[in-house]
């Protein structure tokens, strides 16, 4: 694991769920099957299995996640599969619900949309999505050779084939990491969007 994936999900791992988290679940049955693309350290996928749905969490680094999940004994057991890999890079499995919390993002501007169009096809008709991209008003906005920005135009543009549930174009200050481990303020704006694959 990455030193600093190793610090950010140590510091995270005892957070609250997120908001889309919560939000998604109004929008989707119990027993679902969910893949949460780039988990983290699982504090959502456990929220998600709390609440009587079947989580694939997948991320490029594991080890926090699982140590957390089996610190719990037999409560995620068949509830959670944990599967480290890209998400990008492979074939996701059939699901419900598809969610990614600040992790499509992640991602160098000139091959988006390349990734996106492999991922994007791999939704089921019916399969409900939460996500949330980079605004053009993010601090991080000129580091476009590791991450990617949308505007909400765009965003919609993307998902011409969903029906959008919810879209909401936020702007806030707040904390990041610096790969020291170095807590420091940043200007986010994340477009956070809910939406069902229709075609």
């Amino acid at each position: 694991m990455s030193s600093h994936d190793n610090k950010y999900q140590e510091k995270s791992k005892n957070k609250e769920p997120g908001e889309l988290a919560k939000k998604l679940l109004q929008y989707i049955p119990k027993n679902s099957t969910i893949l949460d693309l780039g988990a983290g350290a699982g504090v959502d996928s456990r929220y998600f299995a709390d609440n009587g749905h079947f989580v694939t969490a997948i991320d490029r680094e594991t080890a926090v996640i699982s140590e957390t999940i089996e610190s719990y004994g037999e409560l995620y057991t068949g509830r959670i599969i944990v599967i480290k890999d890209d998400f990008y890079h492979m074939n996701l499995p059939v699901s419900d619900a598809i969610y990614a919390n600040y992790s499509l993002p992640f991602c160098e501007t000139i091959k988006f949309t390349d990734k996106w169009s492999s991922l994007e096809s791999q939704v089921k008709i019916g399969a409900v999505i939460a996500l949330i991209f980079f605004g053009k008003n993010d601090d991080w906005k000129n580091y476009t050779e590791k991450f990617t920005f949308h505007s909400s135009e765009e965003v919609l543009k993307l998902l011409g084939n969903y029906e959008i549930i919810h879209l909401e174009n936020k702007e806030y200050d707040g904390k990041s990491m610096r790969p020291s481990g170095e807590i420091i303020d940043k200007h986010w704006n994340v477009i956070e969007v809910i939406a069902k694959k229709m075609k």
